[in-house]
């Protein structure tokens, strides 16, 4: 049993429901998140606006990203493979790239010559 001290009141929170909630959005969080996290919210931050953002992960994204090119060698394959893991775009992981002052895989194909285990071009 967790009892909550709100103003005058004391609050159960293991007898709260998802319909003691006094919005669609608290009945998200508290459906969502729980209603720990639901009751906090309600304690802690009355009167304010919560905007969740679009790219909330954005910056974690980011980070992954740029670790990858310190694992492995900064190949235009490396950043076709990482768009297809993180649903983006060549663009926007050379530009990450160019911002962090990275070696940037030059553009376009590389070359088409078949290599035998002699290292000879054939």
């Amino acid at each position: 049993m967790t009892i909550i001290k709100c103003g005058g009141i004391e609050v159960d929170t293991e007898k709260l429901t998802v319909d003691d909630m006094p919005t669609e959005v608290f009945r998200e969080i508290f459906e969502l998140c729980g209603v720990n996290v639901a009751m906090e919210l309600l304690l802690n931050m009355p009167g304010n606006i919560i905007q969740v953002p679009a790219r909330g992960l954005a910056n974690i994204e980011k980070r992954l990203i740029l670790q990858a090119f310190e694992k492995f060698p900064p190949t235009t394959a490396l950043i076709r493979r990482l768009c297809r893991d993180f649903k983006t775009s060549e663009w926007y992981i050379r530009d990450l790239l160019v911002q962090n002052k990275k070696q940037v895989p030059c553009d376009g194909q590389g070359h088409l010559d078949f290599i035998n285990s002699e290292g000879e071009v054939q």
